[in-house]
């Protein structure tokens, strides 16, 4: 009978624990947009960290920069140079979308102003995507993206990611199981010895 109860024990915890995992995890909300019939999946780090971005393309070349910055895209002409208006301004860009690396993204800006001719001139830039209005001048140059028109933001699971992180939880479960059942063997010798006293 004290053998089935730890069993059942053992499983209820390892439920709680597949509940715990799943409702804390980051691979459930990953975001993708579409730029050009083809899919940018944005790493959770990056939303995570940035509230507004946008996807450009140099024109009459296959060249693509991935902006970000933490309040909406405000451009701006001061003593004949274009700034861009916002914080933590960074980018990253690419000329193939399933190479995206967004390990090399570079932070180009942590103030609120940044010259965005020095990493792409705006007259070459065609925008393709933007999850907030971008201003030029206090004049709309393009708008937030409606979903399913110019693109599209989705969420996936991606189940090898969910399966990475519960075969990273692993050895800590383990180490929960095996303190377990030797709380519960401790359990058992103080309640035969108070049996037998």
């Amino acid at each position: 009978m004290f053998e089935n109860k730890r069993i059942r024990i053992v499983f209820c915890l390892l439920i709680f624990l597949f509940f715990i995992l799943i409702s804390s995890s980051s691979v459930f909300a990953s975001t993708f947009i579409i730029v050009d019939d083809n899919t940018i999946e944005i790493p959770d780090y990056i939303t995570e960290k940035y509230s507004h971005y946008f996807v450009a393309k140099r024109k009459d070349e296959n060249n693509y920069a991935f902006f970000v910055g933490n309040s909406p895209f405000i451009f701006a002409t001061e003593n004949e140079k274009l700034y861009v208006n916002t914080t933590n301004f960074g980018a990253i860009g690419f000329s193939e979308f399933d190479k995206i690396n967004f390990a090399y993204f570079k932070s180009l800006s942590s103030t609120s102003k940044y010259e965005i001719d020095k990493f792409m001139k705006f007259d070459t830039m065609e925008i393709k995507y933007s999850n907030a209005d971008i201003v030029k001048d206090n004049e709309k140059v393009f708008p937030q993206a409606p979903l399913g028109t110019i693109a599209t933001e989705i969420t996936s699971v991606d189940f090898s990611m969910v399966l990475q992180e519960v075969l990273g939880l692993l050895p800590m479960i383990l180490v929960i199981l095996i303190g377990l059942i030797a709380l519960m063997k401790a359990i058992k010798l103080l309640y035969s010895i108070f049996q037998n006293a």
